[in-house]
């Protein structure tokens, strides 16, 4: 069948290719913007402009082949529109109606309790018109304001490639190469800290704990200290706070943004971002195949963290499990990387895992702390009796089947304490021995993971009256008292840390955030919303049984600065909590930052524990 085309070919196939392009570099830009705007809104301007850049290359040769099939049916027999116009309009009201109905599907048909198909029907017709009417009214505008679609094309194009680029390209603000060393005063003597994180502690589930006195060492601490609640951030992802705990910086300083990078081909680039959204398929099939992800590592971190501040101004320091601290850094003392537990679980079974040499700093603890770790596939059953309700024979029988089953099934609501509780009580031993083997740090900083993954998990079956209709009976009996036992067992974990440590010692305990109520999609509780978490502070010099107003992620740093009586950088975005102290400390001293060193662009580390972690991540919604 002959076409009776009014324009030729090669022109028509040119003006495919060309729309295809930059209709693609349109969509990967909003993409991206999607990206930043909804999961990292903290990144910084020069790796959102990669980002952008990256994802307008990959859409725009993406689209190549829908605009150049689009440009061999354009016939041309309107000459009131332009062959550019034509291709680009029909491709734009295409990509319309893929994204729109997408959103459709994913926020209205895929959470239809019935009917689903009526719903896909008609949201189907409906949006079809939507597009058909979108479709008549640009050609109508393009008609009224013939060469309009090119022009507003080409102009917003060039407005994108040209900021993003200049971005990218214009010279860092920041200039820190001058300062040769810094001056630093000598620290404070005779000062012992603890910092202690327990990721997603709530006042919500501990104030009716607190009250009937089932978390003594909390409440001793409380009634001997400050307490506050504890403002986050948003989102609210464990890397990025954490590492703005330990750092006083927002996560677009110190460029912790979230769990993992992605390393996009051709180019090499590594860029953090997490997921992609849910309705962009085609972006989802990617992440993996073509755009390689893995876990956001201690090199991405561009800014010292306290613990590289305090050992340079010669005070001793051990750290345990802190988030983002695999490969571990050296420092005035020992750096237990949150990657450690994995890699010892496996050397305990006898396999050798690369990645281990650096898991822990100095390497040679490693083999010292192996016998101080619980392997969960050996955690027999009475060990977690206190969190599960194990009432039956075939309670029994289904315990003994968790050990053939990922973190991430959720066919078996029982694993998540399985595999968390022994982490947490590892690195509750870990510290035990190196604090009592070795002498006491000046600055001690100890990480908690189990209690978020058991709220995520649990929480629904604590709040069981409000979920019946989502919830088995059986396992409501079953795991009904999970979190509230879990926050009984991480309060004797607090008194085992205080009571083995120097009395003198100044304890600072924080969580990250709270929780929302509310069951998530996925039948768990989540924390978008960024409720606060808890803060609390006691020792000398410290205030007793004091509330105080405001406290935040970013204000621990430069307050445990203050008391070993170091300079806070300007560069910090926090404050020192000077309210807490009974007498007012020293004058605040200042350095413009702390950041003299020379830090690389991270680069990607290979461990044999990724894929355990993304098992992780996947159990509790976090990726797919």
């Amino acid at each position: 069948m002959k076409f009776p085309a009014y324009y030729p070919l090669s022109r028509r196939l040119l003006s495919g290719l060309t729309a295809g392009i930059l209709l693609g570099i349109l969509v990967g830009t909003a993409i991206s913007i999607w990206v930043i705007t909804s999961r990292d809104p903290h990144q910084p301007a020069v790796l959102k402009s990669q980002l952008t850049l990256h994802l307008s290359a990959i859409y725009g040769l993406l689209l190549l082949i829908p605009g150049l099939l689009i440009s061999t049916l354009v016939i041309g027999k309107r000459k009131d529109i332009g062959l550019f116009a034509s291709v680009i309009i029909v491709l734009g009201v295409l990509l319309t109606f893929y994204y729109g109905r997408n959103i459709f599907a994913f926020y209205v048909v895929d959470r239809a309790t019935g009917g689903r198909w009526i719903y896909e029907i008609l949201g189907t017709a409906t949006w079809l018109l939507v597009c058909w009417l979108f479709y008549k009214l640009l050609v109508i505008l393009e008609k009224r304001f013939r060469g309009m679609t090119l022009t507003i094309t080409f102009l917003v194009v060039a407005l994108i490639l040209v900021w993003n680029l200049y971005t990218i390209l214009k010279p860092s603000s920041a200039s820190h190469s001058a300062v040769a060393e810094l001056d630093l005063p000598i620290p404070n003597e005779d000062i012992k800290v603890a910092l202690i994180g327990f990721d997603s502690a709530w006042w919500e589930m501990m104030t009716p704990l607190l009250k009937e006195g089932s978390l003594p060492n909390f409440k001793k601490l409380m009634d001997e200290g400050v307490h506050a609640e504890f403002e986050t951030l948003i989102p609210t992802a464990s890397p990025a706070l954490w590492t703005t705990i330990i750092t006083g910086k927002l996560p677009e300083k110190h460029r912790i943004t979230h769990f993992r990078v992605s390393r996009f081909p051709v180019t090499g680039a590594v860029i953090p971002f997490n997921s992609a959204p849910r309705i962009c398929y085609e972006f989802n099939w990617m992440l993996g195949p073509i755009i390689k992800q893995v876990r956001m590592n201690s090199t991405f971190r561009m800014t010292e963290a306290l613990w590289n501040i305090l050992s340079d101004a010669g005070l001793t320091v051990g750290m345990v499990n802190w988030w983002s601290s695999y490969p571990a850094e050296s420092i005035n003392g020992f750096n237990i990387s949150i990657q450690a537990y994995d890699y010892l679980v496996r050397s305990s079974r006898g396999e050798k895992r690369e990645g281990e040499s650096v898991a822990v700093y100095p390497s040679h603890m490693f083999s010292e702390l192996e016998p101080y770790v619980i392997d969960p596939l050996k955690l027999p059953i009475d060990s977690v009796a206190r969190f599960i309700h194990i009432q039956s024979h075939e309670d029994r029988k289904l315990y003994q089947e968790i050990a053939k089953i990922p973190v991430s099934s959720r066919g078996q609501e029982m694993a998540m304490v399985k595999f968390y509780y022994p982490w947490d009580e590892s690195v509750l031993r870990m510290t035990q021995y190196l604090a009592t083997t070795y002498e006491q740090p000046d600055f001690l900083g100890v990480f908690m993971d189990g209690l978020d993954p058991i709220q995520h998990w649990y929480l629904p079956f604590f709040f069981h009256e409000r979920h019946q209709d989502v919830l088995s009976q059986i396992n409501i009996n079953r795991l009904k008292d999970t979190v509230p036992e879990y926050y009984k067992y991480l309060d004797e974990v607090l008194g085992k840390l205080v009571g083995m440590l120097d009395p003198n010692t100044i304890f600072i305990v924080v969580s990250d955030h709270g929780f929302d109520h509310g069951l998530h999609k996925n039948f768990i509780y989540e924390h978008e919303n960024g409720p606060p978490g808890i803060f609390i502070a006691a020792g000398n010099n410290i205030k007793r049984n004091t509330t105080i107003n405001e406290a935040s992620v970013t204000d621990i740093t430069p307050t445990i600065l203050s008391i070993f009586g170091l300079p806070i950088g300007r560069d910090m975005d926090g404050r020192v909590l000077s309210e807490i102290f009974e007498e007012e400390t020293a004058n605040i001293q200042w350095v413009d930052t702390y950041d003299i060193k020379p830090r690389k662009m991270g680069k990607p580390v290979h461990s044999d524990m990724d894929e355990i972690h993304n098992d992780r991540l996947r159990a509790l919604g976090y990726i797919k």
